[in-house]
C-alpha cells in the first residue's frame, strides 16, 4: 500500500479485523525517534513494488484479502484468495463510542485530504460535514477540539459553500465561546 504503514495499520487492524498491513515504511531518526521525511527501501509501494511486497511476506501462502485504489492494484490483488469476496466483507460492529485519540485521528484524516485534494471539500459540503463537525466542537475534549478546528478550517480553504455553511451554523460564535469559556484547556485558546 502507498500509504504509511504507521498511518493505515491502527485502522485496518482495529476497525477492519486486519491481521497484517503491508505498506510504505517511514525513516525514523534513531536519536529523536521522529520521522525524518523519508521511506525506507524499497520505496512508496506502488505498481510493481506493492506485488513484490505482498510476494515476499506471503509466498506461496496468498493473503485472504486485498484493498486497493490504484489502476496498478488489480496486479497484486490477483494474488490475493477470494476475489469475489473483496468487496462482500462484512462490515466490523463496533460496540463502543469512539475514544478520544480515534475522533481525533479521524478528524486529522478528513484534514489531510481536504488540504491535498480539493475536490474532498465539495464532498464535504455534500455529507454535511460542517454541521457535524459543529455538534462535536462543543461536545468532545481539548484533542478533538483542535483537531475539529484544524479540520474545519481545511474544509472552509477555497470553499464558499463550506464557509456559508460554517456560517449557517453560527460558526465564529461557537470558536469565539469556546476561545471565551475560560475552563477550556490554554493550548486551545491560543
Amino acid at each position: 500500500m502507498a500509504n504509511p504503514t504507521v498511518m493505515v495499520e491502527p485502522f485496518a487492524k482495529d476497525f477492519l479485523g486486519g491481521d497484517m498491513v503491508l505498506g510504505t515504511e517511514i525513516e525514523v531518526n534513531t536519536k529523536t525517534k521522529k520521522a525524518t521525511g523519508f521511506v525506507k527501501k524499497p520505496g512508496v509501494l506502488v505498481g510493481k513494488l506493492k506485488r513484490l511486497a505482498v510476494l515476499k511476506e506471503f509466498g506461496d501462502e496468498a493473503p485472504d484479502l486485498g484493498i486497493g485504489d490504484r489502476s496498478s492494484d488489480p496486479d497484486y490483488m490477483s494474488l490475493c484468495k477470494n476475489l469475489d469476496h473483496i468487496f462482500g466483507v462484512e462490515p466490523l460492529k463496533i460496540t463502543s463510542p469512539s475514544t478520544d485519540f480515534e475522533v481525533s485521528l479521524m478528524l486529522r484524516v478528513l484534514e489531510g485530504c481536504c488540504l491535498l485534494r480539493p475536490d474532498s471539500a465539495v464532498l464535504a459540503h455534500q455529507h454535511k460535514a460542517i454541521q457535524v463537525l459543529m455538534n462535536i466542537l462543543p461536545t468532545r475534549g481539548v484533542i478533538e477540539q483542535g483537531a475539529c478546528l484544524d479540520a474545519l478550517i481545511a474544509f472552509m480553504l477555497d470553499s464558499s459553500a463550506n464557509q456559508m455553511d460554517f456560517e449557517a451554523f453560527h460558526g465564529i460564535e461557537e470558536v469565539v465561546g469556546l476561545i471565551r469559556d475560560k475552563q477550556i484547556d490554554e493550548n486551545l485558546r491560543f
